[in-house]
């Protein structure tokens, strides 16, 4: 008898800022052959960490910054890359509810991680690329990310980096990031600002005290709408278009939701390795097999919404904040950033269920 062919996964990494950089700079500039992309991408950090802070090269007046620093905490936390086991599980996430009174936490199982997409995975009509995430104190933010990327490359960082006086003291920031499209080719264009049309990096970072209200958007309007008022709070407002604003909507809801989702089971399903034997094709110019790799994936029955036996219908998450639930193993955890996966959530089952889903 033949053997069933077994599909080969594919999954979409996070395409790096740097990397679009380097290929901008190539194709601007001849003498850019010459270099490695890691000579030349020092070259290029050298000249604009150097460059005058009036001058319009210099690194600190652009939204590259924080984006060049986060990638750079990726790689000081040795590249960890998360591949979810299915479409499914990440339907699952994106339909997740929440009961959360109160809310300032989360205890994410990694602080720097990128998630990969299934290739062909879609969100109302966009296709969702590899998000790279970001999980720090927002009063640590030039120890966590800024110095030790400007030291990387031989400087002292040169800006005080301000934080609005309304900021809460012990707010955490979660930032995500992913490429505006597909096609990450870069090429001359004489119709687009210096002559080149390039792929674009959606950056957003919220902090916990504003996370709440993110997390109860019902839609896209609303999303656009709470996340206007957040920002004008911390950093100016950068206005998106649709595109990139449904990426950003279903990016949160995913890693919003992963957070909860890894607490809830307490890490149960989250395991290193591959999602398949198989090496996955992996789209992103990164060399997987040189990240840490982790997959996240769930039981049948929780992803199944026609199991004959117990089944979750739809994730609802539950904040646990008294403080009965932070003795003893979960001593150390922030209080408020534990999960459990509300009762109703259970369909068709005993009453007898993992212990993860209960209090």
């Amino acid at each position: 008898m033949a053997k069933k062919k077994v599909k080969k996964l594919a999954y979409r990494l996070y395409h790096s800022h740097e990397t679009v950089g380097i290929d901008t700079n190539r194709v601007l500039g001849a003498s850019a052959k010459e270099y490695s992309d890691t000579a030349l991408f020092k070259l290029m950090m050298d000249e604009a960490l150097s460059a005058p802070i009036t001058s319009e090269q210099c690194l600190y007046n652009h939204i590259d910054f924080p984006i060049f620093a986060e990638e750079h905490r990726w790689k000081r936390h040795k590249r960890p890359i998360i591949f979810p086991a299915n479409e499914e599980l990440l339907k699952k996430l994106i339909t997740a509810k929440f009961d959360m009174s109160e809310m300032d936490a989360f205890d994410p199982p990694m602080h720097s991680f990128m998630l990969a997409m299934p290739k062909g995975f879609m969100v109302e009509g966009v296709e969702m690329t590899g998000l790279l995430v970001n999980w720090f104190p927002y009063r640590s933010e030039e120890e966590e990310i800024y110095k030790p990327f400007t030291e990387h490359y031989g400087h002292e960082l040169g800006v005080d980096i301000n934080h609005p006086e309304k900021a809460v003291d012990k707010a955490w920031c979660l930032s995500i990031m992913q490429l505006d499209r597909l096609n990450t080719k870069v090429k001359k264009d004489a119709t687009q600002p210096m002559g080149i049309d390039q792929p674009k990096t959606i950056r957003t970072m919220i902090t916990t005290n504003y996370l709440k209200s993110i997390m109860q958007a019902e839609n896209l309007a609303d999303f656009g709408e709470r996340l206007q008022q957040a920002d004008r709070q911390t950093y100016s407002f950068m206005q998106l278009d649709k595109t990139d604003m449904t990426m950003q909507f279903y990016a949160f809801k995913i890693i919003t939701a992963l957070f909860a989702y890894n607490s809830a089971t307490d890490g149960k399903y989250l395991k290193s390795g591959l999602p398949s034997r198989q090496l996955p094709t992996m789209l992103g110019n990164y060399d997987g097999q040189k990240m840490r790799q982790f997959t996240l994936s769930g039981s049948s029955a929780m992803l199944s919404s026609a199991s004959r036996g117990e089944h979750y219908r739809s994730w609802h998450f539950r904040n646990l904040r008294d403080e009965r639930y932070y003795k003893g193993e979960h001593a150390n955890k922030p209080r408020g950033s534990r999960w459990v996966f509300v009762s109703d959530s259970l369909v068709g089952g005993s009453e007898e269920v993992d212990p993860y889903t209960q209090e």
